[in-house]
């Protein structure tokens, strides 16, 4: 498999008599085993090329950042915040764990199961009357002809941001009914402005692993930005820690250059 070795940043606009304009920034990529470079509030773009003769209007820089390094699973058990590393921004669902008992989850199919859903939290009710569950269970499931089934544990919560995805997971539910295994529920939580704590959604069953999505605004950075590469591996985002940097050419000349990363 190709290594990908650096990533660019291009910019480009057109000036008078139809001359282009451009400005290329190199995030070199350190070889395996990775070792981050410094912070980005401690080293910014050095001058590379450009700005005279042929290339007087083509600029060339070098920035080395631990934001072109590839992103790592941030992961956290029995919490319900989790810090971007890249960018240091803290997602926060416990809001989502309301005065409202728990959110009713409707299936795909007609007649088919519900669910008694919270996070952060368990239901305030027992799921299997069965057995002393209550205040241990954050998701029941209720078929028509069989008795309710806890879908995990409150214990075993973990919460997960990968790759820009912010998802949350339990296991330890009741024994499947076709599989040697026990229940599990998947929450994926998208970023909607639109709503502050929405609702989960059903996706899909697969082995009695549950897979839910629930549109939050809670799971919106403070602003979106296209600062990514290869679907998220690589995340230049934490450029945005860093003020405008001032870069000389280092060949004595009168000119200079403002940078800012991601914005």
């Amino acid at each position: 498999m190709r290594r990908v070795t650096r990533i660019f940043h291009c910019f480009f606009s057109r000036q008078q008599n139809n001359l282009s304009s451009s400005i290329s920034i190199t995030h070199p990529l350190p070889s395996p085993p990775f070792s981050p470079p410094p912070s980005p509030s401690k080293r910014g773009p050095r001058f590379e090329s450009g700005g005279d003769g042929d290339n007087r209007c083509q600029h060339t820089f070098i920035w080395e950042t631990r934001g072109a390094c590839p992103v790592h699973t941030t992961r956290k058990e029995m919490s319900c915040t989790v810090t971007d590393s890249i960018s240091g921004y803290t997602f926060d669902l416990s809001p989502l764990h309301t005065n409202r008992s728990y959110f009713l989850v409707n299936s795909s199919t007609t007649n088919g199961p519900t669910w008694n859903v919270t996070v952060c939290g368990a239901l305030n009710s027992t799921c299997n009357t069965g057995k002393p569950d209550v205040g241990t269970v954050p998701v029941c499931q209720y078929a028509s002809n069989s008795h309710p089934y806890t879908c995990g544990k409150l214990a075993t919560q973990t919460i997960q941001y990968l790759d820009g995805s912010l998802s949350l997971r339990y296991t330890g539910g009741d024994a499947c009914h076709h599989v040697a295994r026990n229940r599990s529920v998947l929450i994926n939580f998208e970023c909607d402005n639109s709503v502050y704590i929405g609702e989960p959604k059903y996706v899909r069953e697969e082995n009695c692993d549950y897979t839910f999505e629930w549109p939050t605004a809670l799971a919106c950075r403070p602003r979106e930005l296209e600062c990514v590469a290869e679907g998220g591996k690589y995340d230049l985002r934490a450029l945005l820690e860093s003020q405008n940097w001032v870069v000389n050419t280092g060949d004595g000349t009168k000119f200079h250059y403002v940078i800012g990363g991601c914005r």
